[in-house]
């Protein structure tokens, strides 16, 4: 009986440590995030944001206080979210400056050997990072202040031209890691879940390049008189997203030295579609070779993936008795997050085989220790304990559209037209200025909010 209670605290004891550590190591993150993403389309953000508030010092506190920024955006709180985000900067700044290894990082690493990658601190992705420096650049807009908006936006900016350095880095170092390790990282190739994900992430040239972004830059640029800096940024605008109408007048009215009609109201309707598709995972079938075994058998782990995406909604606008036009599509997030599942593939290859190994080993010794009890105790911590890392920001919107028209300076009604749900939304516009009206889709739920350029 001594050694079957060895067993067993050497099974659940790391057990209890990680799911006490991290809250998705057992329960699925997506799970929780049902209720924030609820919470926004019922309007009662209020009753979620405190326990999200509360979660932001634990492991995954970089994802709740992303989450928690959000919401409290959506809620009109831009203050709350200035905060949040401020902690959200301060996690990612943590990260880039901790050296790769390090004691909290080495332990980490052991949990997630024994239990699952949900062990491993939430470190947010390239695309994530963005819209947080996004969202904080619209929380200054709303505060009135354009100039620290601007700040955040050529800090968004610097910070992609960043991540591209770096990407292909990171990329190699997985692959040199692999080669190490004896794994072979293509083995997922032939998954149709995981090729499902590469279709969708083919939608997008990056995962971290984000053409919202810049062409909110651009406007406020173009609102402060920088016509040149406007052009840089639609520009870049244009080279990620290509097929859009909207930008590319831009770039022509711009690059033909007309700035904006003194005798209209200029009106940029920014929509964001839907929440970002949520991971689910899948038994991804490998051999036994990547074991260490020449059994010839073949063993399964548990991975994440993006089933397909739902075809965006398209927000039509009416002004009086004319349709003013319908929104164009200027960021896909669904296919940015499968962009960066795709990239970190190699990685998680890494980790998961290694901790097949570990868990194989385990197995192993108990059965031969233990006997049967042994055997059926350490298979069934491994069935609990394998678990896909579904973490994501999840109230992020599924895409982004824009839409761009002039109207009568002064207050004017408009029409929103969503998928056959309408609401009609007072703007105030000066003439030869910008307002954005941000409107948000949420199941059906519109949330509008307006910015004076």
């Amino acid at each position: 009986m001594p050694l079957i209670r060895q067993i067993m605290a050497l099974l659940i004891i790391p057990m209890l440590l990680t799911a006490c550590a991290s809250t998705s190591v057992f329960n699925p993150y997506p799970n929780q995030a049902a209720a924030y993403k609820a919470a926004i389309t019922n309007g009662t953000i209020d009753s979620v944001t405190p326990g999200l508030v509360s979660k932001i010092k634990s492991q995954d506190g970089l994802l709740y206080a992303q989450e928690s920024g959000r919401l409290h955006q959506l809620n009109h709180q831009f203050e709350a979210s200035k905060d949040d985000f401020a902690f959200v900067y301060s996690q990612y700044e943590k990260q880039d400056e901790r050296a790769r290894i390090s004691a909290s990082g080495a332990a980490a690493g052991s949990a997630s050997l024994l239990t699952n990658d949900n062990a491993i601190p939430y470190a947010g992705f390239g695309f994530e990072r963005i819209f947080a420096m996004h969202f904080q650049a619209l929380n200054y807009l709303a505060l009135g202040d354009a100039e620290g908006a601007s700040v955040e936006l050529r800090r968004a900016a610097l910070e992609q031209r960043r991540l591209e350095q770096l990407h292909a880095k990171a990329i190699a170092k997985a692959e040199s890691q692999a080669s190490e390790d004896q794994i072979e990282t293509g083995v997922w190739q032939s998954s149709s879940e995981l090729m499902g994900v590469n279709r969708l992430a083919g939608q997008v040239k990056s995962s971290f390049q984000n053409a919202y972004t810049f062409y909110t830059s651009a406007l406020i640029w173009e609102a402060m008189g920088d016509s040149n800096a406007a052009l840089v940024d639609y520009k870049k605008a244009l080279e990620i997203n290509p097929n859009n109408a909207t930008i590319l007048a831009d770039i022509r009215r711009v690059d033909a030295g007309v700035g904006l009609g003194v005798d209209q109201g200029h009106l940029v309707v920014l929509f964001e579609d839907g929440f970002v598709v949520t991971r689910q995972s899948f038994d991804l079938i490998l051999p036994s070779y990547l074991l260490g075994s020449n059994s010839g058998s073949l063993f399964s782990i548990v991975f994440p993936y993006y089933p397909a995406a739902e075809p965006p909604s398209r927000l039509h606008v009416y002004w009086g008795a004319k349709h003013v036009g319908s929104s164009e599509t200027i960021a896909n997030v669904d296919a940015m997050a499968a962009k960066s599942l795709i990239e970190n593939i190699p990685l998680m290859i890494v980790r998961m085989v290694l901790r097949a190994r570990a868990k194989h080993e385990i197995h192993k010794q108990s059965a031969a220790n233990a006997g049967i009890l042994g055997s059926l105790l350490s298979t069934l911590y491994n069935v609990v304990s394998e678990q896909a890392d579904r973490r994501n920001w999840l109230s992020l919107p599924s895409n982004v559209q824009l839409l761009r028209t002039e109207i009568t300076a002064g207050e004017q009604q408009i029409e929103l037209n969503i998928g056959g749900i309408s609401r009609r939304v007072k703007v105030s516009t000066q003439a030869g200025r910008v307002t954005i009206l941000r409107v948000i889709n949420a199941n059906n739920r519109i949330i509008t909010q307006q910015f004076q350029l």
